[in-house]
């Protein structure tokens, strides 16, 4: 009886052993599958624009000391910015975020911001894409589009 009582406790053991190796041995290798986020650059997209022959014209590239919003590099703020005009007062922009957190408020803010009511407003990965509402509906979906490829 005890030998059974032993032979028992001792296969629990084991078997119990042989799970957590198991447990362990899955849950490293999802840590190895899981994918690592993109991080694009404003760079990035311009050049996917000007491959697509999309127009870009008086591209204005901003830094820590040129962004008209001074807003450039600080927390919770965008770390890429691009302009750039299709026709006169036709201003669009590309803007990169550390996070998604931050892409999604500035989305909401520029919403939400009466000089950009009707704006066409486009999100992937970490980049935020805001077209000019005057531009032509089948233009602006090509730059979704070339956008959405990287």
């Amino acid at each position: 009886m005890k030998s059974l009582l032993l032979l028992t406790l001792t296969l629990i053991l084991i078997s119990s052993g042989c799970q957590t190796q198991t447990n362990t041995t899955n849950k490293s290798n999802v840590n190895q599958l899981a994918p690592k986020a993109e991080v694009l650059k404003v760079d990035d997209v311009v050049k996917t624009f000007q491959t697509a022959n999309l127009p870009l014209n008086q591209l204005e590239f901003f830094n820590a000391g040129s962004d008209p919003d001074k807003l450039f590099g600080k927390p919770n703020q965008y770390t890429g910015k691009i302009f750039w005009q299709t026709k006169a007062g036709m201003t669009h922009g590309i803007e990169s975020f550390a996070n998604d957190a931050d892409l999604q408020a500035r989305k909401k803010l520029l919403e939400t911001d009466k000089k950009f009511t009707g704006d066409f407003f486009y999100t992937h990965k970490n980049i935020l894409l805001r077209i000019h509402k005057e531009m032509v509906p089948e233009t602006a979906t090509k730059f979704e589009q070339a956008l959405k490829s990287l």
